[in-house]
């Protein structure tokens, strides 16, 4: 409270994310992280995301995979924008439980 609030700022983090946002899924990732609760941005932001990849996994219901040596995110290349929203979701809720498995 001393310093403030703290915002999360959507066009400094995609000004500041090598990506190519010419990609749906990349697309439906930026228009997901501008809806999300504000607690759940800062929980991204927390693993200094600086680039983001659309991989082809086997299975492309997969969850997103957060590298943190490299500062990176895979998304699968989802079909649907539902299946990215449900899957980022689970995924930022979790993420406490997935990092320190």
């Amino acid at each position: 409270m001393v310093c403030g609030k703290a915002e999360f700022n959507l066009d400094d983090f995609i000004k500041h994310t090598s990506c190519n946002n010419e990609e749906k899924v990349i697309q439906w990732f930026w228009e997901w992280l501008k809806n999300c609760k504000e607690e759940d941005k800062f929980k991204l932001k927390s693993n200094y995301i600086h680039s983001i990849t659309v991989v082809k996994f086997k299975d492309k219901n997969q969850l997103p995979e957060a590298h943190i040596c490299s500062s990176s995110l895979d998304l699968p290349n989802y079909e649907t924008k539902k299946i990215l929203y449900e899957k980022m979701q689970y995924a930022i809720e979790n993420i406490g439980n997935i990092t320190d498995n």
